[in-house]
């Protein structure tokens, strides 16, 4: 399991993850200025490393990649953390992408 000494902070936000041409319901439970731990719908897993998009719409679409997966959750990079729709809704030049 990766970390990074990033401060984590509790969330409960429901957001749609786009793969393979289909989306699944699922909810970020927590979240830093660089990743976030998802809660995945029942029967839904995804290996290390995969690469995803999640949309929400308080944060817009996010592009993350798997660090770390436990059935029914999993851990995930940010890798578009500082794009203009993201840094206009949360804070500019904060880096980050969720409401305090």
């Amino acid at each position: 399991m990766e970390r990074r000494h990033e401060l984590r902070s509790p969330c409960e936000m429901s957001a749609l993850l786009l793969m393979f041409g289909c989306h699944f319901q699922t909810s970020i439970a927590d979240w830093s200025r660089t990743g976030f731990r998802l809660v995945l719908g029942e029967g839904l897993q995804l290996p290390r490393c995969e690469a995803f998009i999640l949309h929400g719409s308080r944060f817009g679409v996010l592009h993350g990649e798997v660090i770390w997966s436990h059935p029914g959750v999993i851990g995930a990079r940010i890798r578009n953390p500082k794009t203009a729709a993201i840094s206009r809704r949360f804070g500019g030049e904060s880096g980050s992408i969720m409401p305090a």
